[in-house]
């Protein structure tokens, strides 16, 4: 059984990364940077959350196309706030997101802004809730801004032990970086989206308990 959950799990590791390995040759070539091994392991703990998130809210994927009568079903978005039962669902939500908004500015200094991480926030999980429609699923407006809010509060516990640890000031952002290296998250975030909605086959594995 564990063996199966751990086969489970790598085959969708492998197609949130297969893409951002693509990316990352490009980039290296591209940039002609030094790219520290500190920098290269954070973006793999990266990488390993968002397979993680991939893993919960199972998005759908190009399989799922025409398995449905109709592609998007006005009954199955949600647009009325805080309308879900209980609180349990928007815990989990903020959960599921505080670890994104506490990686992207650790890793990367364009995201050490409360405004760029809110954003990346609400991109990336609206991209989730949009590809769930595929997999004739709910998409909630309260997912979404738990989600928000979950990488805002990431983002603030960031900066609390930033200054507990270093107890210093940032250094200030370097704007004179190209596009794909300011970029660089947003890449890895599309990248893995795009590898789980276009070749991930989820048949081929059983399910799990879905969060969202």
């Amino acid at each position: 059984m564990h063996s199966g959950v751990l086969i489970n799990y790598l085959y969708t590791y492998f197609f949130t990364i297969i893409f951002c390995i693509v990316f990352q040759i490009g980039f290296y070539f591209k940039t002609k940077k030094n790219i520290s091994i500190q920098h290269f392991l954070w973006v793999y703990v990266f990488l390993f959350y968002l397979s993680l998130v991939y893993k919960v809210t199972q998005i759908g994927t190009i399989w799922d196309i025409g398995r449905y009568e109709t592609l998007i079903r006005a009954n199955q978005i949600n647009l009325i706030p805080f309308a879900s039962e209980g609180m349990t669902t928007y815990v989990l939500n903020i959960l599921l997101f505080m670890p994104l908004g506490f990686l992207l500015p650790t890793i990367w200094p364009q995201f050490r802004t409360i405004k760029n991480t809110a954003y990346a926030g609400f991109g990336f999980s609206l991209a989730i809730e949009l590809g769930q429609l595929l997999d004739n699923r709910i998409t909630d407006i309260d997912d979404l801004s738990m989600n928000t809010l979950g990488a805002i509060i990431g983002y603030l516990l960031y900066r609390v032990l930033f200054k507990m640890i270093y107890k210093r000031d940032e250094k200030k952002i370097d704007n004179n970086f190209s596009l794909v290296i300011k970029y660089e998250a947003i890449f890895y975030l599309v990248c893995s989206f795009v590898g789980m909605l276009l070749i991930y086959y989820p048949v081929l594995f059983r399910r799990p308990l879905i969060l969202q």
